[in-house]
């Protein structure tokens, strides 16, 4: 079960690494800039009604731009 689970993981992981490093990109540059301009805060927002409960929860917190989210 584990080499089958390794195998699995050697197909899957690189491309589920390369969709969330292109995700991240955004963000942090986005951030970044926001702090070069003096942002201090940030705020979450859930827009529309797909959003997963934890994402409707969260919706109006603000945090501390250096302060994420979800530890």
């Amino acid at each position: 079960a584990v080499a089958e689970r390794l195998v699995k993981w050697q197909a899957e992981r690189p491309e589920q690494t390369a969709r969330w490093e292109t995700a991240q990109l955004p963000n942090a540059a986005a951030r970044e800039t926001w702090k070069d301009a003096g942002v201090k805060t940030v705020q979450w927002v859930a827009r529309g009604s797909e959003n997963c409960p934890y994402c409707k929860k969260l919706d109006g917190a603000e945090r501390e731009i250096e302060t994420p989210f979800v530890a």
